[in-house]
């Protein structure tokens, strides 16, 4: 046992207590090989998702895509001047003009502001 001392400021006494762990340690070890994790199957813990009720965004149509590219040529726009206009990554504009980004309302109507066309979603 380890003897430490407790100071009473307000009396400006010391004296000696007994310090002794009060809890049992706790050791970690790995599995043994013969021991089996007992899981539930996924089945039982998760419900199956119903993929039917759910559909996948579609991306902006070729021809919209097409619009934006000839739109932003005409005004004689690098892709990166149009996305610092419309203060968007490059990969942005990228994505839109070849037709793989799924639209968003408010960067169709930057689009539309700034370069003048109409694009619908």
């Amino acid at each position: 046992m380890e003897m430490k001392y407790k100071i009473d400021f307000f009396r400006e006494n010391i004296f000696p207590v007994k310090m002794e762990q009060q809890w049992e340690p706790l050791v970690f070890r790995k599995p043994q090989a013969n021991e089996q994790k007992h899981h539930a199957p996924a089945h039982k813990k998760f419900k199956k998702l119903d993929s039917d009720d759910v559909e996948a965004p579609k991306p902006i149509s070729l021809s919209s895509a097409k619009q934006i590219q000839q739109a932003r040529c005409s005004k004689n726009l690098t892709r990166e001047q149009l996305a610092q206009r419309l203060n968007v990554k490059e990969a942005v504009i990228r994505d839109y003009e070849n037709g793989k980004a799924v639209p968003e309302r408010s960067v169709v109507n930057k689009i539309n502001r700034i370069l003048g066309v109409k694009i619908e979603l």
